[in-house]
């Protein structure tokens, strides 16, 4: 847009050093899943919310974003109010915890978005029939003299809670919670479809 031709090639060249990067270094075979990141210790091997960021941002081989979806559309991620920041699996994994368990509505409507755009539409519907209907949930029973839509949930298996239990630090309501809905109707194609599947 600047006509501005080494600067250009310089962020391509940036970009093309993270995805390789990304790739070379992130992958962790034994999970289907990008790690959580890279520290002074080195690779995280740990399966969160972030990856869906990752790819949103357009991260990811086709082959092994497939692994991701199917990975964090697995039992210990996805619960009936949406995907965890962190998998039940993992040692750390608290669904009280603010960042190791518990589950905010704008992370999942990123990795669903970020899963739509890649066409893996049934992990992207998965997550937003889940987070639509944990959100419509608080609009209606959770502090009815509120607004509804908490900054986070907890994140407790579906057999223990169908549906959301509010965070008791959540902020009520939370302006990227209630604009996830957006991004949820965003990442289904045939939104009328799935409501009348549920």
């Amino acid at each position: 847009m600047l006509d501005d031709s080494p600067l250009a090639a310089a962020c391509d060249d940036a970009a093309k050093t993270l995805v390789e990067t990304f790739e070379e270094h992130l992958w962790l075979p034994e999970e289907g899943c990008y790690a959580l990141g890279i520290d002074d210790r080195g690779v995280i091997p740990s399966v969160a919310s972030n990856q869906g960021h990752a790819i949103w941002g357009g991260l990811g081989s086709d082959e092994r974003v497939a692994q991701v979806a199917e990975r964090l559309t697995s039992d210990d991620m996805l619960t009936s109010a949406g995907l965890r920041t962190f998998a039940a699996s993992h040692d750390s994994f608290d669904p009280l915890s603010y960042h190791r368990g518990s589950v905010w509505p704008h992370d999942t409507s990123i990795a669903a978005m970020g899963f739509a755009e890649r066409g893996y539409h049934e992990a992207a519907e998965s997550l937003a029939v889940s987070g639509l209907t944990a959100l419509s949930d608080t609009v209606r029973a959770d502090f009815p003299d509120r607004f509804g839509f908490p900054e986070l949930m907890v994140g407790f298996d579906r057999d223990l809670s169908v549906g959301t239990v509010r965070h008791p630090d959540a902020c009520i309501p939370a302006a990227w919670s209630a604009g996830s809905v957006f991004g949820f109707l965003q990442s289904v194609r045939n939104w009328t479809g799935v409501r009348q599947t549920r």
